[in-house]
């Protein structure tokens, strides 16, 4: 039997009963010990831990990140957004351990970024997972950060895939700064605020490239997305589906990059 409170808590949020064989065990709901809260390195190592897990368990076994775990279906296949973002806090922990185990696992998900757009080529590195030759704004600029990592990392073996997917984030930019024509499957079309985390990856490709365009583009975004603040500091459409209601990863994915170029965008962002 699984624990009666799990059971009623899945019930009540009209999930269905998790399987026995993923149950938790009695020690995942007691608090932790004051010994183990006293060791700050350890929450940051299982989250790296967890990171490679869903590499080594992804259900395409291909070098790159499943997209999710779940109690009742396991892991899920790799994702080219996450993939992309998660290449840089990988790197730095990378340093930081001088871990060239963990550097070579970076370098896996990068090659499996730049195999998987040649592969898909008039995606033009923008992917969706269900609809792989549909191109993806958000999924573009998470990409394009990985790449852009990826080159200051390991040299220019991955900047025509960069090159390819800053273009075309700038080409498909609406005249106002914010990018309506490539919604995300799981979004609702129209203003998207938390598209600022594509401009982040534009600003990481020009620091490479040096390029006016790439610049010029993400300010453009954050500005348009600023007019979306409220004077209580509030972002509007900052969701992917209820405006009303925004998920806190979006919220998060606003935050990041419009707090960094204002009134001088150039020398903030260099």
């Amino acid at each position: 039997m699984m624990d009666e409170s799990l059971r009623i808590s899945t019930r009540a949020f009209g999930g269905p009963a998790l399987p026995p064989r993923q149950r938790p065990s009695g020690s995942a709901t007691r608090p932790d010990c004051p010994s183990r809260i006293q060791d700050r390195r350890r929450p940051s190592r299982r989250a790296v831990n967890w990171l490679c897990l869903a590499q080594d368990h992804s259900a395409t076994q291909d070098g790159g990140v499943a997209r999710h775990f779940s109690l009742l279906s396991g892991w899920g296949a790799s994702y080219p957004e996450t993939t992309g973002y998660i290449i840089p806090t990988l790197l730095e922990v990378a340093h930081m351990r001088r871990d060239t185990t963990l550097r070579q696992r970076v370098k896996r998900m990068l090659d499996w970024l730049v195999s998987s757009s040649i592969r898909k080529e008039r995606s033009r590195v923008a992917m969706s997972r269900e609809s792989p030759k549909a191109p993806v704004t958000f999924n573009t600029g998470q990409i394009l950060i990985g790449l852009a990592y990826g080159i200051r990392e390991f040299g220019d073996e991955y900047r025509p895939a960069m090159l390819r997917a800053a273009d075309w984030l700038v080409a498909t930019q609406d005249r106002d700064g914010a990018w309506r024509k490539h919604p995300s499957p799981y979004a609702l079309a129209g203003d998207r605020a938390y598209d600022t985390h594509v401009a982040w990856g534009l600003v990481r490709a020009a620091r490479g490239e040096h390029d006016g365009r790439y610049v010029d583009a993400a300010v453009a975004n954050v500005r348009w997305a600023l007019t979306h603040q409220t004077p209580n500091g509030w972002f509007n459409n900052s969701c992917l589906s209820d405006p009303e209601r925004p998920l806190t990863h979006t919220i998060g994915y606003t935050l990041r990059a419009s707090s960094r170029p204002t009134a001088s965008p150039r020398i903030r962002l260099f």
